[in-house]
């Protein structure tokens, strides 16, 4: 067997991939806009916008993540994330006063949309990397989401659900993404497209960050904008949206 064909030993695929994307993950963890939301500081715009764009990033992953889950049962758990992802990003966003059917790509989410297109036409195990660097940044400490509830005059539920899931549940997913990698079977070929496609996935989403952060400057102190959750006008994107709420 040639050395693209040669299988790599149990666990040390998670092991590289954690080691060959720390960086992208530290970077990611000290950017601007994650370190806002942590600390309750993010425009509730701004975090609508955010939402915005995950949904569109888990719906394409889901919808072409679907067919190699079919074939693959050690991925159908992890892919049932996704699922569950959608779900918590639509009940956020309606809640919000944002309608998910009218939300457009931002050029940088558009770039990764493509990017999870091809990676499933041409290489779909390496999806597994792109799940494993959405879980990794989806939530945070459950102080922080205690800190957005506080911002945005919201209970836990509808509105911050998608990253109070990412943060009760974080380790878990991470661990299963992880476990899932390791059982693959994959070749040394196929393991270095799965870390070179998660270390793309971690630079694509700093540029969808940056261009999110630049719409707003960040208040100190204080997240919310005047009104509470369901009432302001969001604008993502191409995408306007009136809250029907009261």
């Amino acid at each position: 067997m040639g050395k693209s064909g040669m299988i790599v030993t149990e666990r040390s695929i998670s092991r590289r991939l954690k080691q060959e994307t720390r960086i992208h993950q530290e970077r990611a963890e000290r950017h601007r806009l994650p370190q806002a939301l942590r600390g309750g500081r993010l425009p509730r715009r701004l975090y609508a916008d955010w939402l915005a764009q995950r949904l569109l990033l888990h719906r394409v992953l889901e919808k072409e993540a679907a067919a190699f889950a079919q074939r693959s049962p050690i991925a159908r758990r992890v892919m049932q994330r996704q699922q569950d992802a959608l779900g918590e990003l639509r009940t956020d966003l309606a809640f919000l006063g944002v309608d998910p059917a009218s939300i457009r790509p931002d050029p940088a989410a558009a770039k990764l949309v493509t990017s999870i297109e091809r990676t499933a036409k041409f290489n779909p195990i390496a999806l597994l990397g792109i799940c494993y660097v959405l879980h990794v940044t989806s939530g945070g400490p459950h102080a922080s989401v205690q800190r957005l509830h506080r911002a945005y005059q919201l209970q836990p539920g509808p509105g911050t659900l998608y990253v109070e899931s990412g943060s009760s549940h974080h380790n878990a997913d991470v661990c299963g993404v992880e476990q899932a990698i390791d059982g693959a079977g994959l070749s040394r070929l196929e393991a270095h497209v799965l870390v070179a496609t998660a270390r793309t996935t971690y630079i694509l989403l700093a540029e969808l960050e940056d261009d999110l952060f630049c719409r707003a400057q960040v208040k100190r102190g204080t997240g919310a904008l005047p009104g509470r959750a369901g009432q302001p006008r969001v604008t993502t994107g191409a995408t306007q949206a009136t809250s029907s709420r009261g």
